[in-house]
C-alpha cells in the first residue's frame, strides 16, 4: 500500500527527446563505426608527429666500465660519451615521409567524414521510416473511426427500411478490416520505434520521443551539385588524399638511392686506474668532436630499385581509384538527382489523388443515403479513399528520403 501511494505522489519519468542531432550525437559517442574511425584518425596524427621530428637532431648518452689483467695488473677504466646525430640531407626521404604522413592524415580524417554522413543517413532514414510507421498508423485509426460511424449510420438506415441487411453485413465487414490494419500499423509503428531504439542501443523499454527531421534545403542545378560533389564529397577527399601519400611514398622510395649527410657530435670523458692497488695510476681524458658524415649508396642488391618499382605500381592504383570514385560519383549524383525530382512529382500526384478521392468519397456517401448509389460504389470510393491517404504518406516520406540522398551524394550531410 505505502509503494502504490508513493507511486502515485512520484511523477514518472519524462521521455527522452531524441531529434536528429541528439541522435548523432549519440551514435558518435557510442557507436563502433564511428570509435574505429576516430581511432584510425589518431594512429594517423601519432604517425605524423613522429614523421615531423625525423628531421631533428637526436640525443645519447652512454656509460660503460671495464676491468681488465695484463702483466702489469688489473687496469679499470670508466667512461661517460654524449652524442648527437642531425640529418642535414637525406636524399629527400625525410619530407616525403613528411608530407606521406600529412596525406593520411587528410585521408583518415575524410573517412570519418564519410562515416559521420553515412550515420547521417541512416539515422534520418530510420527517423523518417518511423514519421511514416506513426502517420500510417494514425489513419489506420481514422480510417477505423469513419469505418464505425458509417456502420452506425448504415445500421440505421436498415432500421428505416431505407437499406438492406446485406450493407450492414457488408460494412461490418469494412470495420473489421479496418480494426485489423489499424493493429497492423500500430505494430509496424512500434517496431521502426524499436528498430530506431536498437540503432541508438537504448532499452528496448526506454521512454523516448523520437522527433522526425526536417528535409534539406538543396541545390538542383546538375554542374553545382557535381562541383559540390568534387569538393565535398569524403570518398573523394579520402582518395585524393590517398593519391598523394602514393606519391610521396614514391618519391621517399627514390631517395633511397640518393646521397645523404649527417651532422655527427660528441663529447665523452673517461677515467682510468692501473698498476694494482700499491701503484695505482689514474688516468683522465675528456675530448669533444663534430663531423660531417656522407655516405652514398653504391649497392643494395636491387632493394631500391624494387622499392621504387612498387611504389609506382601504388601510385598508379591510387590514381585509378581516384579516376573511378569519380565516374561513380557522378552517377550516383545523377541517380540521386533523377530520384528527388520523381519523388518530388510523385508526392504532389499523390497529393492531388488524395484531394479527390476523398472528395469523391463525400459526394459518393451523400448520394448512397440519398438512395442514389450502391453500398459497392461507396466501399469502391472510400476503399481508394484510403490507398490515397496511404499512398501521399509513403510519398512524402520517399520525398524527404530521396532529399537527404541528393546531399549525401554530394558530400553535404
Amino acid at each position: 500500500m505505502i509503494a502504490f501511494l508513493l507511486a502515485a505522489l512520484v511523477p514518472a519519468a519524462a521521455a527522452q527527446t531524441i531529434d536528429l542531432a541528439a541522435a548523432m550525437e549519440i551514435v558518435l559517442r557510442d557507436g563502433v563505426d564511428a570509435r574505429e574511425a576516430a581511432l584510425a584518425e589518431r594512429a594517423a596524427d601519432a604517425a605524423l608527429a613522429s614523421r615531423r621530428t625525423a628531421g631533428l637532431p637526436d640525443l645519447r648518452l652512454g656509460a660503460s666500465t671495464a676491468v681488465g689483467v695484463d702483466v702489469g695488473g688489473p687496469d679499470a677504466a670508466a667512461r661517460l660519451s654524449l652524442s648527437s646525430v642531425t640529418p642535414l640531407y637525406a636524399g629527400g626521404s625525410l619530407t616525403a615521409d613528411r608530407e606521406s604522413a600529412e596525406a593520411a592524415v587528410r585521408a583518415a580524417r575524410a573517412d570519418a567524414e564519410a562515416v559521420r554522413q553515412d550515420l547521417h543517413l541512416a539515422l534520418a532514414g530510420a527517423l523518417l521510416t518511423l514519421r511514416e510507421a506513426e502517420a500510417q498508423a494514425a489513419s489506420a485509426r481514422s480510417a477505423l473511426a469513419a469505418e464505425q460511424a458509417l456502420g452506425e449510420r448504415v445500421a440505421a438506415l436498415v432500421a428505416a427500411g431505407a437499406r438492406t441487411r446485406a450493407d450492414a453485413l457488408q460494412q461490418a465487414a469494412a470495420v473489421a478490416r479496418a480494426r485489423a490494419l489499424e493493429v497492423g500499423t500500430a505494430r509496424d509503428a512500434e517496431q521502426a520505434a524499436l528498430a530506431l531504439r536498437r540503432l541508438l542501443r537504448l532499452a528496448p523499454d526506454a521512454a523516448v520521443t523520437f522527433v522526425p527531421p526536417e528535409p534539406p534545403a538543396l541545390a538542383t542545378d546538375p554542374a553545382e551539385l557535381a562541383a559540390l560533389a568534387a569538393e565535398r564529397r569524403p570518398e573523394l577527399v579520402a582518395l585524393r588524399a590517398a593519391r598523394a601519400e602514393a606519391e610521396a611514398e614514391a618519391r621517399g622510395a627514390r631517395a633511397g638511392g640518393r646521397p645523404s649527410l649527417d651532422l655527427v657530435l660528441g663529447a665523452d670523458t673517461s677515467l682510468a686506474a692501473s698498476g694494482g692497488p700499491a701503484g695505482a695510476q689514474l688516468r683522465d681524458g675528456a675530448g669533444a668532436s663534430a663531423a660531417l658524415q656522407l655516405e652514398v649508396p653504391l649497392f643494395d642488391r636491387g632493394a631500391t630499385r624494387e622499392r621504387v618499382a612498387l611504389a609506382g605500381v601504388a601510385e598508379e592504383r591510387a590514381a585509378l581509384a581516384l579516376r573511378t570514385a569519380e565516374e561513380d560519383v557522378a552517377y550516383d549524383l545523377r541517380g540521386a538527382l533523377l530520384d528527388t525530382e520523381a519523388a518530388a512529382a510523385t508526392l504532389a500526384a499523390a497529393r492531388e489523388r488524395q484531394v479527390a478521392a476523398g472528395a469523391a468519397a463525400t459526394v459518393v456517401q451523400d448520394r448512397y443515403e440519398a438512395g442514389a448509389a450502391t453500398f459497392a460504389e461507396l466501399q469502391a470510393i472510400r476503399a481508394e479513399a484510403l490507398a490515397a491517404a496511404a499512398a501521399a504518406v509513403s510519398a512524402e516520406a520517399d520525398a524527404a528520403r530521396a532529399r537527404f540522398g541528393l546531399v549525401r551524394a554530394y558530400g553535404g550531410l
